[in-house]
């Protein structure tokens, strides 16, 4: 019997479908991902990943895989930096459902919450109306045209 992956086990591969995500949905021409090693910190203002849009534009996105207390954390954590309007500040949290049309095979989503700033200047959340389908190929590394 397969053992059902946790949170903790999915945090990664959450990390690379939300890369191809912005890559290949959002028109990001670059993403950047935050990371801890002994020797070296890349940090973009507790999110995960920073994506460049051709214009220049930054989205920044908070991946989640836990539950509704994980997601609290982190969107007091994001609303806690002071973020220029021309940012999009997004938090996504990947949830995973069985399919009974699919042989109960797992099919995983974003739910997307975008941190958007209102004509006054001041922003709150607010949760996009569908959910984004996470195809498997995306928890895959994005494969590079050229000499391997």
């Amino acid at each position: 019997m397969k053992r059902k992956a946790n949170s903790k086990e999915l945090r990664r591969q959450a990390e690379v479908a939300a890369t191809n995500w912005l890559m290949e949905s959002m028109g990001c021409t670059h993403v950047r991902r935050a990371i801890r090693t002994q020797f070296q910190k890349v940090d973009f203002f507790g999110a995960d990943l920073m994506g460049c849009l051709s214009t220049g534009a930054k989205i920044y996105v908070q991946v989640t895989t836990g539950g509704s207390s994980a997601v609290s954390v982190r969107r007091a954590k994001l609303a806690a930096f002071p973020w220029h309007p021309s940012e999009m500040v997004l938090l996504a949290n990947l949830v995973a459902t069985e399919s009974p049309a699919k042989g109960r095979k797992t099919e995983y989503w974003f739910r997307i919450e975008e941190f958007e700033s209102d004509v006054v200047g001041c922003r709150r959340w607010k949760d996009w109306p569908s959910a984004v389908p996470v195809p498997r190929e995306w928890f895959k590394g994005r494969q590079t045209d050229g000499d391997v």
